[in-house]
């Protein structure tokens, strides 16, 4: 109320002065105070008007953000997240095993309909044919465990009948060994293990040429030995 009460009061002022200084009762000894008062009041009128210097907060110094947290408290960057390349092809073969198994068993239901409807060498020899087809398909599909391989930046994570398996592709310290070549039924990669077997990947558990490519593209060597 006090500030309100002054910018009043002053403009009160002004404008008498104002007044006094367009009537004619004056005295001609102040007309230098006249002059004088003109000259000023544009600047009165400007100054009456600025706000309190003391409710601007200063400007940060060394031209810094004015965040509150300051310079060290400013958010950092997140961190880049890679995403997974799965090279695994367990899934699909497993659900062709799936696949095989489901006909069979229909076939060999089919198979079994006709021999008892119709019981013979012939019909019997392909019911029993078609049974242990099934009984094998089931025995494959039932124990097949599943392998997933995914490539996560430069590591190469295997997981497999519960285990779980890390190399480091970058790593110039780990042997990697190709043996066959692409498309030969022998075809795999060994990584090996200090004081243990080496881990063997093959064509039934990875696509062999995206391997390659991972591979060469995460070292710089990569040795190469015949079946």
């Amino acid at each position: 109320m006090g500030s309100a009460n002054s910018e009043g009061t002053t403009e009160s002022s002004l404008d008498l002065l104002q007044t006094w200084l367009v009537s004619d009762e004056r005295e001609p000894g102040l007309a230098v105070i006249e002059d004088l008062t003109v000259a000023a009041l544009p600047v009165l009128l400007d100054t009456s008007r600025q706000s309190d210097p003391a409710a601007v907060p200063p400007p940060p110094e060394g031209g810094e953000s004015s965040d509150a947290r300051g310079p060290a408290g400013a958010a950092q960057a997140a961190p880049v997240t890679v995403a997974p390349i799965d090279l695994s092809l367990q899934t699909g073969n497993r659900r062709v095993v799936g696949f095989l198994l489901f006909a069979v068993a229909v076939l060999a239901v089919l198979q079994t309909a006709v021999a008892y409807a119709d019981p013979g060498v012939v019909t019997l020899g392909l019911a029993v044919v078609l049974a242990a087809l099934t009984v094998a398909a089931w025995r494959s599909w039932a124990g097949h465990s599943p392998t997933t391989v995914l490539l996560v930046g430069s590591h190469l994570e295997i997981v497999r009948d519960g285990g779980r398996h890390v190399f480091d592709l970058a790593d110039p310290r780990l042997p990697v060994d190709v043996v066959g070549l692409v498309g030969d039924r022998s075809w795999r990669v060994e990584f090996s293990r200090r004081g243990m077997a080496p881990y063997v990947l093959d064509a039934t558990m990875v696509d062999p040429a995206e391997l390659l490519l991972v591979l060469h593209r995460h070292r710089s060597e990569v040795r190469y030995r015949p079946r």
